[in-house]
């Protein structure tokens, strides 16, 4: 899927701090509507694209230190995130 050969180009732009977190959510959006784009089953392109879109969030946002451990964020922490950053949510078309 181009929208993963995109993403794995990307990383080291998304866990960059040269780059502001607003820019990266803006690119974190082209990147998953140019997805949705190429995606032609239905229920691939929901699974799949916001599959894409979680996990560059995830290097967006970075991982949470809890009890002396890393671990990666839950989907609510992330989409709450998101939400209060004032980006809009990714949102797909019925």
């Amino acid at each position: 899927m181009l929208g993963y050969k995109c993403y794995f180009s990307l990383i080291n732009v998304l866990k960059s701090n040269n780059i502001s977190r607003a820019a990266k959510c803006k690119l974190n959006k082209a990147v998953t509507c140019g997805a949705e784009t190429c995606v032609v089953n239905k229920s691939a392109k929901k699974t799949t694209v916001m599959t894409l879109e979680r996990k560059m969030l995830r290097k967006i946002f970075g991982p949470v230190l809890e009890d002396n451990q890393w671990r990666i964020k839950k989907n609510a922490e992330l989409e709450k995130l998101f939400k209060d950053a004032n980006f809009g949510t990714f949102t797909l078309m019925p």
